[in-house]
This record gives C-alpha cells, structure tokens and sequence, in this order.
C-alpha cells in the first residue's frame, strides 16, 4: 500500500482509458484518488507512465521542461508531479539498439540517437527542477545498468558493453545525470551487490 504507485508501459491510448470505469473505481476504493496518465499520442498501444496517489499533488506536467519551458512528449515517456514537498519524477527511458536484432546500420543509429537525445533533454529537465529547491525524487524504467554489478552476467560477458543499457555512452551519460544531486537509493540500502538485485537474468537453456 504505497503512497504514491508508479506505473511503466500502461500501453492505454485516451479511448480505452476512458472505458475503464472499473480500474477508476478500484483505484479510488484503495485510496488512490488522485490519479494521472499519460498516453502515447503517437501509438497508443506503446509506452505510457502513470502516477497514482493517496496524496494531493499540486500540479501534473505531462512532458518535459528546460530553460525555455514545457514541451510536449508524443511518446508517453515522461510525467513529472509537483507535491507539496517535493518533486516526483516517473520516466521511461527510451532504449537503444541490440546486437541481436536485425537492424541496418542506420536503424541501429537511430535507435541509439534516440536514447542518447532522451538522456539530454532529461538531463535538462531533471536540472530545472532541481533548481526550484524542492527535494526531486526521479524513479521509473530507467533502462540502464549502471555499473557489471547491477547486471546478471556483468563480469564473465566480454561483449556486454554492445548490449543495450551497459553501453559506455549510456552509463557516462547516466552517471552525468546523477551529477546533478541525484543518489542512487538502491545501492545507498544495498551497497554489497547480490545476485538478489536482479529483476531479470538468463541461464543458459535461455541464451
């Protein structure tokens, strides 16, 4: 029973959210009042983050904010919630190529722009409102593995630096964002890393 509830990949467009009377009324029956998503506008059927909460939030910014103020976010990755307090960030990263899927090198580029692109523009947000003085909380899909410890087969996988998420660029970029102020909570809870840690990993039947 959190407080707030963070959700990734609600995959809802606008119509199918509004047919979901009973997922409203559940929600408000367990305290969550204060509900808000965001879609997709480019393929509903993609992405999409949510926050749910049993505390009052004072304002919901669908999107992302730099220096000359609010953008719009098509995909559905990004969603920022002003609490009395503190700030609230839930995003879902964009992910970059896999070795194994089998991309030209220009959709790999893409691919790889597109999260490189992502990491800036959070960058940028994550520094504006850092800058309001309000405490900032940024959680969600992060999509990263931030150091061979966070990552099943981190030290005996010679080529997992190709791999998405343990890319050099991502972690350096990753480690850029957390130069803003941010503290990794897991490992501040966790530092001795334990094959626990890991949500998902594959054994060899799975290869």
């Amino acid at each position: 029973q959190p407080d707030v509830l963070l959700l990734s990949e609600t995959r809802l467009g606008l119509k199918k959210l509004s047919r979901r009377t009973s997922l409203h009324l559940m929600l408000s029956t367990h305290g969550y009042r204060h509900a808000y998503w965001h879609t997709s506008t480019n393929n509903p059927g993609l992405n999409g983050v949510a926050i749910l909460s049993k505390i009052p939030i004072k304002r919901v910014i669908c999107g992302w904010i730099d220096d000359f103020g609010c953008h719009e976010d098509p995909e559905g990755r990004m969603m920022t919630a002003v609490f009395e307090d503190f700030i609230l960030v839930n995003g879902y990263t964009a992910c970059s190529s896999w070795p194994e899927r089998k991309l030209t090198p220009s959709q790999r580029q893409e691919k790889d722009d597109r999260r490189r692109s992502f990491d800036e523009r959070l960058y940028a947000h994550l520094q504006v409102l850092g800058s309001t003085g309000l405490p900032v909380l940024w959680a969600g899909d992060q999509n990263i593995v931030r150091t061979d410890d966070d990552i099943w087969d981190g030290h005996s996988n010679p080529y997992r630096y190709l791999y998405a998420s343990c890319k050099p660029w991502e972690r350096a970029d990753h480690e850029k964002i957390l130069g803003l102020g941010f503290s990794d909570a897991y490992r501040h809870f966790h530092p001795r890393p334990s094959y626990r840690d890991f949500t998902h990993w594959r054994t060899a039947s799975m290869r």
